[in-house]
């Protein structure tokens, strides 16, 4: 015999159905009724579990609402992102501008010298 003392049975009653429902999540689950049975009620006595039904209200919780800020600072950060691109994007624009002058100043200035040359004086 084993030295482990039995657990006195302790009988539950249940709504009609819900002992098939959780004899069905117990063989999706690969364990016995009984095994289903005290899962279920470990994972509700968990504290995280207690913390999420403490807030069940449908107001925002604590964490919900730093999720929340979090998901704005991090889209305000891609749209200042964003916008360095957009600021780097026109840097780009004057300096090709700029360039675009230079050179036409300096193919000027070429024409200007291969027209001399070609000029009797």
């Amino acid at each position: 015999m084993s030295d482990k003392p039995q657990k006195a049975p302790y009988p539950l009653r249940m709504p009609d159905g819900m002992r098939e429902k959780l004899k069905d999540a117990a063989h999706k689950n690969q364990r016995s009724l009984n095994a289903e049975i005290v899962a279920r009620l470990q994972e509700s006595l968990d504290p995280l579990n207690e913390f999420v039904r403490d807030f069940g209200d449908g107001q925002p919780t604590g964490l919900e609402n730093l999720f929340a800020e979090l998901e704005a600072d991090n889209q305000m950060a891609n749209n200042a992102e964003d916008q360095h691109i957009l600021d780097l994007l026109r840097t780009r624009r004057e300096m090709l501008k700029s360039m675009e002058q230079v050179i036409t100043s300096i193919d000027a200035r070429i024409k200007k010298h291969r027209r001399q040359l070609k000029s009797p004086e």
